[in-house]
């Protein structure tokens, strides 16, 4: 308890540091980014303290935190002191929404940490891993830190999270075992705090322009075509307006669900988890359906299912082929409820700042292009580090969310003009490249020590090497049933209301982007198949592809004609010429629902070329990005849905009617996974419940607990090597160097393969090597192996005795003993440098 609450202390602090930056950049959004203001105080002071650690300005110590959080202060008093009287006045209008923000993180909080606490063990899937980062970023020495996993290299993977884990850690005392509970329980509440937050902005936004028409404007058509773009909410204090509230209950309510949908939500096969575990559909329905691991009587206590890991198969629906696995369809309950802390995961809060930050761009009275920028600079710079560090953070969001961004700016500069012009195009190259070059270079130094395993672009085919098939229409329906059920009907109410505006060659240039992605998809494959240079040798021709896609072209043809819609919703809302303020927060939703169709229907023709040489990792990724954006403009739809009903055409209501039908029951359907994934999750077979504790290795024996103190108490940097048991991925293999953050020969090698761009070169030996230093009877090859990487101390425990045998680790016997404790012998080499130790008792 006590570490909780000095972690969420140590948020409230570096919040309210940054609070000023932080109304300043968002001073376009109603609430002036109050929900993001977490997120955004975490980024910022890990940026300034990753930055002035880099360059050896500061060390990685709790000092060197505060320094840089003083940095940041001194910055953000500035602002304060210049926009005090702004400030003020926010203040005293939006304090009971601060409350209200305060309190619904405060619950969110502490119910996340609770339920981490059931099942804080930190072991199985990648968790090792996540771990080892943790620690590798609270003991550097600087940054990058040193690979815990390959001695002599440094960290060749996004681990910004990971370090914002561990500052806020070493700010609040956590231990890194603890701070990984903690952390992931940080990450899925700003998460929903944040979409909450967003959503609420856009509610917010069109609930007061309604309230401006009614007040002033009873008939909106009366205002003139060439009117100006209704001014942002943030510029008028809303006593003067006359408008809705800050504590307003509908835009909280539907921002609650935005949160919702985006951090609780699951996908349908949670339904299906329940219908099987009592008894509904037999094999050859489950045969049919086709979910890896998802089989007709599971085993069940009580109301849900207590298949070991069941929650699991939610995330593997669609099938690879009938050898290589499945693809990863991962959504952000599953990832909670696992437990991983993986990067994707860390980044939610962040990309949900990113949008924020198209959102109040995209609010702005005045041209965006380079002199809006040279007008303000401080939020050019500021914007930047947020774009940019989604690169750091995870670096498949940087790309994404550059094109929401600049594509808010393209839509706010056409709202002006309404046309398509040369000027148009300048503006907006003028706006982009500031902003891209200068999120580039201010994480020049991550990007001179990262590689990426990324090689290009593939197209997505059936083939002999590697099947990458398309997706089958229910596997779709499975994944996207919830969200697409409640954004879609929002994108045909929006049509059908201006229905007599329509026109055959509007919708076509609708359709264009969906046949350009088809168009794009047939050159490639044509192009690699050709130069081979796509791995394509075992694949059949073009005929061959198009017949093995089989139903999944439905699932295209369906994914097309959705973008569509949505694009031309979008243009219909944009083109508008009755000057209806209520259409500025729907075009953003409809922009963020044609993005997020855009990047699904991506993933059905084109792939990130990576290891797999298949689409897993970008199903993966690019579902993830456009899970949030389809959260939140969910949010708005059901606002729309259950506020005031605008739309005007044939039958409007019984459409309303069957879309509140559906939705509800959407939601409903969503909402049974984390209910029975979590219960799975987090009870045994007996259904008795877990209680694991925050400590994540309080279950490894209590001599290597000690042998672990006594690697962490050597040394605060990663100036030590050690050598312990090697293994395959996956494994108890490297756990000693995962728990301290002190360099290994070897850890998992396969891993190292993935972040290295696929070479084995970096490891080539080292598994041998220390495979002959355990097991060799030569002491001169011993010593050769210890001086050839530096190696200090030797582990011997249980795994080693297993691995290799206990004759021939007696060899070790003639080499100083640094620690024993029960099973475990800690050797130190003739190489160390850290002087006798005397050996515990």
């Amino acid at each position: 308890m006590a570490e909780t609450i000095r972690w969420w202390f140590v948020l409230q602090v570096v919040a309210i540091v940054s609070l000023p930056l932080c109304l300043s950049l968002f001073r376009g959004l109603p609430d002036r980014g109050y929900a993001l203001s977490k997120p955004f105080g975490l980024l910022f002071a890990g940026y300034a303290f990753w930055l002035l650690n880099s360059l050896h300005a500061v060390p990685n110590s709790r000092g060197g935190i505060v320094f840089a959080l003083a940095v940041l202060a001194a910055i953000s008093a500035g602002f304060a002191g210049w926009r005090r009287d702004e400030l003020r006045g926010w203040a005293r209008d939006a304090w009971r929404y601060a409350l209200a923000v305060e309190a619904l993180l405060l619950v969110v909080f502490v119910s996340a940490v609770w339920l981490r606490s059931l099942v804080g063990n930190i072991s199985g899937t990648e968790q090792p891993m996540d771990l080892m980062f943790v620690n590798a970023a609270t003991r550097a020495d600087h940054f990058p830190p040193q690979d815990p996993w390959l001695s002599g290299h440094t960290v060749a993977y996004y681990y910004f999270g990971y370090l914002l884990v561990a500052m806020t850690g070493k700010l609040a005392g956590v231990p890194p075992e603890i701070g990984y509970n903690i952390g992931i329980a940080t990450i899925a509440t700003l998460a929903l705090v944040g979409a909450s937050g967003l959503a609420y902005n856009l509610v917010r936004m069109r609930e007061d322009a309604l309230a401006e028409e009614d007040a002033s404007m009873p008939e909106p058509a009366r205002m003139p075509v060439e009117a100006p773009a209704p001014e942002p909410v943030a510029a008028v204090p809303a006593r003067e307006r006359g408008a809705v509230a800050l504590t307003a209950p509908r835009p909280a309510i539907f921002g609650l669900l935005a949160g919702a949908m985006l951090v609780l939500m699951g996908n349908l096969v949670g339904v299906l988890h329940l219908m099987s575990a009592w008894g509904i559909g037999g094999k050859g329905f489950y045969d049919w359906i086709d979910v890896q691991g998802l089989t007709a009587d599971w085993p069940r206590h009580a109301w849900y299912p207590t298949q070991f890991f069941g929650f699991f198969n939610a995330s593997r629906i669609y099938p690879l082929d009938n050898h290589d696995g499945r693809v990863i369809t991962e959504f952000p309950m599953f990832s909670f409820i696992l437990g991983d802390l993986h990067p994707h995961v860390m980044a939610l809060p962040f990309v949900l700042l990113a949008v924020g930050v198209a959102l109040t761009l995209y609010r702005s009275r005045e041209p965006l292009d380079v002199a809006f920028w040279l007008q303000r600079p401080l939020a050019l710079v500021a914007a930047a580090i947020v774009l940019g560090g989604l690169a750091f953070l995870n670096t498949w969001d940087i790309a994404t969310f550059a094109f929401v961004i600049v594509g808010a700016a393209l839509v706010s500069n056409f709202r002006r003009t309404r046309a398509l012009t040369a000027d148009w195009v300048v503006q907006a190259v003028s706006f982009a490249v500031p902003l891209v070059l200068l999120a580039v270079i201010a994480y020049i130094p991550f990007y001179a020590g990262f590689t990426s395993q990324a090689n290009g672009i593939g197209a997505v085919v059936s083939n002999d090497a590697v099947t990458v098939p398309a997706t089958r229409p229910l596997h779709a329906f499975l994944y996207w049933g919830p969200l697409l059920a409640i954004t879609l009907p929002f994108v045909f109410a929006r049509i059908a209301a201006q229905r007599a505006r329509l026109t055959r060659p509007m919708v076509a240039l609708a359709c264009v982007p969906s046949l350009l992605v088809l168009l794009g998809w047939l050159l490639l494959f044509g192009w690699q198949k050709a130069t081979d240079s796509g791995k394509l040798a075992g694949a059949g021709g073009l005929g061959s592809q198009i017949a093995d896609r089989g139903s999944a072209w439905l699932t295209d043809a369906f994914l097309g004609a959705m973008l569509g819609a949505a694009l031309l919703a979008l243009w219909l809302e944009l083109t508008a010429d009755d000057g209806r303020g209520e259409r500025e927060p729907v075009v953003f939703a409809l922009g963020l629902t044609a993005t997020a169709l855009l990047l699904v229907l991506g993933t059905e023709f084109f792939y990130v070329g990576d290891v797999f040489n298949s689409r897993m990792n970008t199903v993966f990724k690019l579902y993830y990005q456009a899970w949030l954006l389809l959260a939140v403009a969910g949010a708005l739809a059901l606002s729309v849905l259950y506020g005031r009903w605008r739309a005007s055409f044939p039958g409007a209501l019984n459409y309303r009617m069957a879309w509140g039908g559906l939705a509800a029951l959407a939601l409903v359907a969503g909402m049974l996974y984390p209910l029975e994934g979590g219960f799975n999750r987090t009870h045994d077979a007996q259904g008795k419940r877990l209680h694991q504790g925050l400590d994540g290795i309080a279950y490894f024996p209590a001599d290597e607990r000690k042998a672990i103190d006594f690697l962490t108490s050597l040394a605060q940097g990663q100036d030590l090597v050690i050598a312990e048991a090697v293994g395959g991925d996956y494994t108890g293999a490297a756990r000693i160097s995962e728990t301290t953050g002190i360099p290994a020969v070897l850890g998992w090698g396969g891993h190292e393969d993935q972040w290295r761009g696929g070479t084995a070169k970096a490891r080539a030996g080292r598994f041998e090597d220390v495979t002959e230093l355990y097991k060799t009877a030569d002491m001169q090859r011993v010593d050769a192996i210890v001086r050839k990487y530096g190696i200090d101390y030797i582990y011997v425990g249980p795994l080693e005795r297993s691995t290799y045998g206990d004759a021939a680790l007696a060899k070790f016997q003639s080499l100083p003993v640094a620690f024993r404790e029960g099973t475990v012998t800690i050797y130190r080499t003739a190489t160390s440098t850290t002087g006798e130790v005397q050996p515990s008792p």
